[in-house]
């Protein structure tokens, strides 16, 4: 498969992501874009790939049909955002990634029923049927 290809596919995968944003990622117009999907444009230069694999999550080996596994469209929008969020707001990612971890850990207490909630500050982890009962509206 070719890089164009490979980026069309990409393109079709993520309907949130449009040809301007694509090009604005790689800091190519309109028209090289346009070119590019058509199959009148080519490119040899490796930082231009390079662009192309972080804007979409994947690896350069996968753009260049060295791979056949792409990350799916969810882990490649995170990873292709990550490039444009500031410091911040990448510490308050990884954050709440830790969050999930340690959710899903195996030395988590929990009572083993499909009932469980997240533990509280100091560790227990209380059943739903605890909580009061939600009001009407």
């Amino acid at each position: 498969m070719t890089l164009r290809q490979r980026v069309t596919e990409l393109l079709a995968a993520r309907p949130e992501m449009e040809r301007a944003d694509f090009g604005r990622g790689i800091r190519r117009g309109h028209s090289w874009i346009s070119e590019f999907l058509a199959g009148l444009r080519t490119t040899n230069d490796l930082r231009l790939v390079i662009k192309i694999s972080r804007v979409f999550g994947v690896s350069v080996g996968y753009l260049l049909g060295e791979s056949d596994r792409p990350l799916d469209p969810g882990a490649a929008t995170l990873v292709a955002t990550w490039e444009v969020l500031d410091a911040r707001d990448r510490e308050l990612l990884l954050s709440v990634a830790s969050t999930f971890r340690q959710r899903g850990s195996p030395t988590e207490p929990t009572n083993g029923g499909p009932d469980d909630v997240p533990g509280d500050a100091r560790g227990r982890t209380r059943s739903r049927v605890d909580e009061p009962p939600k009001r009407k509206r």
